[in-house]
């Protein structure tokens, strides 16, 4: 059976401008989700993937009670306020269970691709 993720081979295959970056690796990217669904589906009674997405939506409420208090006047770390505001507009566009598989997709992508994630 063949890898989920057909990268380019070859040293310098991606770099920019050529057809990984103009969206060949669109596809592959759609085949991880599947993959991750299918590893999800398998543990479907796992209560980890319901306590990553309370985690995820506390972080969320947390970020926009901070960004309230802040726009009412009070004091913050700018780099936090900079962070929730990335923590917001990322829940606004994207949907708990999307950023709960991520960590997954990146995990796989690391167990099929292993030199493009270096590890030390």
């Amino acid at each position: 059976m063949g890898s989920l993720l057909q990268f380019p081979q070859g040293p310098g295959s991606a770099t920019r401008g050529d057809t990984w970056h103009a969206g060949r690796h669109e596809g592959a990217a759609q085949a991880l989700p599947e993959s991750v669904r299918r590893r999800i589906a398998k543990n479907a009674d796992n209560p980890a993937w319901k306590t990553i997405e309370g985690n995820w939506l506390a972080l969320v409420e947390h970020a926009r009670a901070e960004l309230s208090s802040y726009k009412q006047g009070a004091i913050h770390i700018r780099q936090h306020c900079l962070a929730y505001e990335e923590i917001v507009k990322l829940a606004n566009d994207v949907t708990p269970a999307e950023v709960v598989h991520t960590p997954f997709l990146l995990y796989l992508m690391a167990e099929q691709e292993p030199r493009r994630f270096p590890v030390g």
